[in-house]
């Protein structure tokens, strides 16, 4: 009876210290996963980081250490992977279309080191990078037109896709507040006779003033 107890003590001992062992090494790569998400999250806000380094980092993490993360750390990770690489092969296309000859007539054949991929604009991929379509300013009301010049100006010194993230929601608040913003009462036709002055020939009708060009 006594080995009987004694075998059962030391099964359930055994147990208990594989259950701890399990819990330990569990909660171990559990701090090692939280650690390395936010060392790569701190090299996407340093702007002088190599893109490489910022692939490599979020790669390795993806692979190896989003065992048991949230959902929405394992999506950004991959996000940033996707985008890394998006951005790299651009910028190699960039390269590419740079390096070809400038033709010496519209009849000229297109270079056969131009490719499908290196013939694309440069600018194409940038706005769809920064998921933000051209802007069109010319039928937008003034208080928008603010706005959308503020974006292209907070979106000109960004370099990764949070900076990207954060000037389209301040653009966002900035529309919301034009649309508080009671109606302006609509311009004058153009199509009306000016007024006979004495001094000066009456204007051009074609010189309205271009509140909607484009910087």
């Amino acid at each position: 009876m006594r080995r009987l107890s004694r075998a059962i003590v030391s099964g359930t001992s055994a147990a208990f210290a594989v259950v701890a062992l399990a819990c330990g090494a569990s909660v171990s790569q559990k701090y090692e996963s939280d650690v390395r998400f936010e060392r790569c999250l701190a090299l996407d806000w340093q702007t002088t980081v190599d893109p490489g380094i910022r692939h490599n980092c979020w790669d390795e993490w993806a692979r190896f250490y989003a065992v048991g993360q949230p959902r929405d750390r394992i999506e950004y990770a991959r996000n940033q992977v996707a985008d890394i690489e998006g951005r790299a092969a651009g910028a190699e296309a960039a390269e590419r279309a740079a390096a070809l000859p400038e033709p010496k007539s519209v009849f000229e054949p297109v270079p056969q080191m131009a490719t499908a991929t290196a013939s694309a604009s440069p600018s194409a991929h940038a706005s769809a990078s920064a998921a933000v379509a051209p802007l069109d300013l010319k039928n937008r009301p003034p208080c928008e037109t603010k706005c959308d010049r503020s974006l292209q100006g907070c979106l000109s010194g960004c370099k990764v896709p949070v900076c990207e993230q954060f000037c389209a929601q301040k653009h966002g608040r900035c529309v919301d507040k034009c649309a508080g913003q009671p109606a302006l009462a609509p311009a004058p036709s153009s199509s009306a006779p000016p007024a006979p002055s004495s001094s000066a020939p009456p204007a051009s009708s074609g010189t309205a003033p271009p509140t909607g060009r484009k910087n």
